[in-house]
């Protein structure tokens, strides 16, 4: 089994003798791995096609340090984080139950991508990634966010969707250069009246939460393009929507309205 990093999921070369054809060498470098663990002897064939490209690989990755997540807590001159500067991390779909707070260790990050993990809570850390711009946390189990994951200031997008967040931080104004926010899937009865103050916004995803109004704040988000509302408990929108002349997309399915929302 080859696990590259980062990938969408871990990819299944088998035995290959390592390996057995370019092909099957091609696929992780396609996927933008700039990490190779193996649980196989990797070989120097495949070991040198690697480094030809700029790739850090290792073989007879034991069992349990693949499924151990980012734990990083071994300082040693071995660490695979001390041969490359990573800029994409993806460790999506694996059972990762813990994220090391010696993930401020990658500051060069600028994606990491967990979701679909086992994490309950993120280390404060997180925050000291300071080229950070894209953060995928979906599929989870949050019940809170850390104050240091508002330090991202570089952030772009930001993915909370899948998880059990019950209230939503006011500090998430801070991240003033978000474009994309998918907080759908949660248990939110409510949004903070300053989530308006994130002017770059394109993108708001807040279905399939327990919402029973939004805070006419959201009329400051000039930029705004979608809105999906679908699935709360909206009894009704606030008429400075109409004020969103970039608004193209609103989808306010399975709520409580009883009239059509004037949004011109």
């Amino acid at each position: 089994d080859l696990h590259s990093f980062p990938t969408r999921r871990s990819s299944d070369l088998g035995a290959l003798p390592w390996i057995g054809s370019y092909s099957a060498l091609r696929r992780p470098v396609a996927s933008g791995a700039q990490i190779i663990l193996s649980r196989l002897a990797i070989g120097d064939l495949a070991t040198q096609y690697f480094a030809d490209r700029g790739l850090f690989c290792a073989g007879r990755v034991q069992e349990d340090d693949l499924k151990r997540g980012i734990s990083m807590q071994d300082a040693s001159e071995e660490n695979w984080w001390d041969h490359v500067e990573l800029t994409k991390l993806i460790l999506a779909c694996n059972k990762i139950s813990a994220v090391s707070p010696k993930i401020s260790n990658l500051a060069g990050l600028s994606i990491l991508d967990l979701h679909d993990n086992q994490l309950e809570t993120l280390p404060d850390q997180i925050g000291d990634l300071p080229n950070l711009r894209k953060l995928n946390i979906g599929h989870n189990r949050l019940s809170s966010l850390p104050a240091g994951l508002f330090n991202l200031k570089e952030l772009r997008t930001l993915q909370l969707n899948n998880n059990h967040l019950e209230t939503l931080d006011d500090r998430i104004s801070d991240l003033s250069m978000l474009t994309s926010l998918d907080l759908a899937n949660n248990h939110l009865t409510a949004l903070p009246s300053n989530i308006g103050f994130l002017s770059q916004l394109l993108t708001l995803l807040l279905s399939k939460n327990k919402l029973t109004s939004l805070p006419s704040d959201v009329s400051f988000m000039a930029g705004l393009h979608t809105l999906d509302c679908n699935n709360n408990q909206l009894e009704s929108v606030p008429e400075e929507l109409k004020e969103l002349s970039h608004l193209e997309l609103v989808y306010l399915r399975s709520n409580k309205l009883t009239r059509i929302p004037c949004l011109k």
